[in-house]
């Protein structure tokens, strides 16, 4: 089977939006949605001989109306709180499939089904100013039709896609658009506490996709064999997943087990709320097997799943839109994510039952399939495929990208990290007139989701991806002018230490906070200080890491830092872009400052809508941080421009690239004649000394391994000779000073 595509185009709402409704603020409970899309296919027979051009004629004259009420539909994501209602319309394209609708559904392959879909699984992740709505129409040698949707998830779910559907196909069911009004949203929190759940619960790895089907007649056995005193008259949906998870659990080694729902709020809330909202009005229901038998009586699993379902009553709903809404969804999701992070199996069930889709009928008849096509929930990559991902993508462009590991050790405790190099001509790489950047990303390990922005912003580097549209960026003169090095997952070993379900693990393989453990102000604790969190290690540099960036700063001798975080506690910030200090609420003095702040500024404006906070860590957050990575490169390395991005999103590859434009203008203003080696920088002992150590332990490594000496260690002892000797001299001058004294008050006399 062959899908071609023929066309492609925009269409847009027969009518215009008004500038009032021009942003449309998604809800609270959107951010729980983990898929970009929930992709449906719907098959129609050509049993009326309808000719195709009036079919197409008639889907798209209805669709434009449709969207005129569905506006939000027809926009483009804004940031991940709102859609910018634009009217520039959904991404219809129509195809021709060489077969007859009637051959392929005999014998349908499900992993086909993708063919007919506008996106291809595996989907990626949706950014600013990619479409909402796609919509593909397929069109068979028979006169047969394909629909197949690919509509954000974050946008509506099965009930909401119903009433699209329903309004699209001619019968009158108008949204209603006030689910931001039912579940308010103004950070995304939500998103970083159930992506934390998500995690626990997905599994990397391949997978297969199968179709089951239940007549009517195994549908009553099994409301037989549940039928208890507990549960009279059990529903096909409770027996059906109750049936597959006793399956599940029996032919899997582990005992304990999580079977989760999803539960449309809507008619759970009291009174009911309209069908016809639009957003992710939905919760989770979680069951659980903690048994070791695996014989489980299938009436003991669906009492299990029906009290599941039940917890989730208009009891339950008002307290989710009251005061306490917020604990109470932080600890639902932690819960369903320490009991998988744990090692229980999950099996996630939704149910399409009740949404009428088999009732959709464009006048051309109703459709005769609708397959479940397969949802990709790998949400990051693993540390290992992540890396294996950048070293194919250095190897497919060595003319631009080049790769090295450094490794180090400490007391038996090892590190390495991957450094990749950006040069548009790696000739030019040591050219000293270049502007040069490091980036960090994944100092943290539980922060994921910067280590995919490292992997995006390598990939645009590549000219795989490319910056979207809403970014129309030039940036061939700027990028000649660079040479710039990713270090795309700083802290290897905790990241180990998350994906082994530890998950909100930030420190590294031996518990200490890498950005705690610089020189500038360590070990200083403040009133709120956490002993976990927040461990500096032994002394500065203690931890291998550490040594290793440092190393990379003063061998690369960067103009440029950036520290790339997730962000911290949403009740706090939301979006952040700092400058030095951490350590102390003040920004430093100069020209130099107000440049970076200046460049701040302007990258906040053009690039992040205003929405982040600007200025010193320190200063912004409201508690100080000692120790950190940025304000050693400032004020140690003297790297002119030094900064920490907290709460990076899926649209800020774009800013980084505005942030590459902006460097190289903010350098000339400070340096008007400098080149990259014209920064004085200060050698600090501390670096003299590493330097030193460095060139000493290579001559005598296995000495060294045997003494167990650190480089941190010597270094201490070296100052304590230092201050020694300073003494020692201070009170030998000084006891020649006094004698000196007497012998000429001896000879006055």
């Amino acid at each position: 089977m062959k899908v071609e595509v023929i066309s492609r185009e925009n269409i847009q709402p027969s009518s215009p939006t008004p500038n009032h409704l021009k942003k449309f603020n998604l809800c609270l409970l959107d951010q729980l949605i983990p898929a970009p899309y929930a992709p449906i296919v719907l098959f129609y027979p050509n049993l009326n001989d309808i000719k195709l051009r009036e079919k197409s004629a008639l889907l798209k004259k209805s669709l434009a109306q449709t969207l005129s009420s569905f506006y939000p539909l027809a926009g483009r994501f804004k940031d991940e709180l709102s859609i910018d209602c634009n009217d520039q319309g959904v991404n219809y394209v129509t195809t021709n499939v060489n077969c007859h609708l009637i051959d392929y559904l005999n014998e349908p392959n499900l992993e086909s089904i993708g063919q007919f879909l506008p996106c291809q699984p595996p989907f990626k992740v949706l950014g600013v100013g990619d479409y909402v709505t796609n919509i593909q129409i397929n069109v068979f040698e028979c006169g047969g039709i394909a629909i197949g949707l690919c509509i954000a998830h974050k946008v509506l779910d099965g009930a909401g896609l119903s009433t699209f559907l329903k309004n699209w196909s001619g019968l009158v069911t108008c949204p209603n658009l006030m689910a931001n009004y039912l579940f308010p949203s103004e950070d995304l929190w939500l998103r970083d506490t159930s992506m934390t759940m998500w995690s626990s619960m997905f599994k990397k790895g391949n997978f297969v996709t199968k179709r089951f089907v239940f007549n009517d007649f195994a549908i009553d056995n099994l409301k037989r064999m549940s039928t208890s005193a507990h549960i009279k008259y059990p529903t096909k949906v409770e027996v059906v997943s109750s049936f597959i998870w006793k399956c599940l659990i029996a032919s899997n080694k582990k005992s304990n087990s999580l079977l989760t729902h999803i539960v449309n709020l809507r008619s759970r809330a009291a009174p009911a709320l309209p069908e016809n909202i639009l957003g992710n009005l939905i919760w989770l229901s979680s069951a659980r097997n903690n048994t070791a038998k695996c014989d489980v009586v299938l009436a003991d699993l669906v009492n299990q799943v029906r009290r599941s379902i039940s917890r989730i009553d208009d009891c339950y709903v008002k307290r989710l839109r009251g005061d306490e809404g917020c604990s109470l969804m932080r600890k639902s999701l932690k819960e369903i994510g320490d009991f998988c992070s744990k090692g229980a199996n999950h099996y996630g069930f939704s149910s399409w039952c009740k949404f009428g889709f088999y009732d959709i009928d464009f006048g051309f008849g109703k459709p005769i399939w609708i397959p479940i096509t397969p949802i990709n929930h790998d949400l990051y990559h693993t540390r290992g495929a992540l890396l294996e991902e950048i070293e194919s993508l250095v190897h497919r462009h060595p003319s631009k990208l080049s790769m090295e590991t450094f490794s180090t050790q400490n007391k038996g405790y090892h590190a390495e990290t991957t450094v990749v190099t950006y040069c548009r001509n790696k000739k030019d790489c040591d050219d000293r007139s270049k502007l040069k950047i490091l980036l960090s990303f994944g100092q943290h390990g539980r922060e994921l989701i910067t280590t995919e922005l490292a992997l995006r912003i390598l990939s645009i580097l590549s000219e795989e991806e490319f910056l979207s549209s809403a970014y129309p960026l030039n940036l061939n003169n700027t990028l000649d002018r660079l040479v710039i090095k990713v270090v795309p997952m700083e802290n290897v070993n905790g990241r180990k230490l998350v994906e082994a379900g530890d998950l909100c693990e930030r420190r590294n393989g031996r518990g200490v906070d890498l950005n705690r453990n610089w020189s500038v102000d360590w070990g200083k604790k403040e009133k709120d200080y956490d002993p976990y969190e927040e461990n500096p290690g032994s002394a500065p540099f203690s931890e291998p890491e550490t040594q290793i960036m440092r190393k990379i700063c003063a061998s690369f001798e960067p103009h440029v830092w950036v520290n790339v975080h997730s962000g911290m506690e949403a009740s706090i910030l939301l979006l952040a872009l700092f400058m030095p200090y951490d350590h102390k609420n003040t920004t430093p003095e100069g020209l130099p400052s107000q440049r970076m702040r200046l460049m701040l500024e302007k990258l906040n404006r053009f690039q992040l809508n205003d929405r982040c906070l600007v200025g010193s860590g320190g200063g912004s957050v409201g508690y100080l941080a000692h120790g950190t990575a940025t304000d050693y490169m400032y004020d140690i390395a003297r790297v002119p421009m030094s900064f920490t991005f907290e709460r990076v999103l899926n649209d800020w590859s774009a800013a980084f690239f505005t942030l590459f434009s902006l460097g190289g203008v903010q350098m000339k203003e400070l340096h008007p004649n400098a080149t990259g080696s014209g920064f004085e920088k200060w050698v600090s002992i501390d670096d003299y000394l590493n330097g030193y150590l460095m060139e000493r332990k290579s001559r005598y490594g296995k000495k060294m391994e045997v003494l167990e000496l650190g480089m941190q260690e010597i270094r201490t002892y070296f100052r304590l000779f230092l201050v020694s000797s300073v003494l020692l001299m201070f009170m030998f001058c000084s006891r020649i000073s006094k004698s000196g004294r007497q012998i000429v008050s001896a000879m006055s006399l």
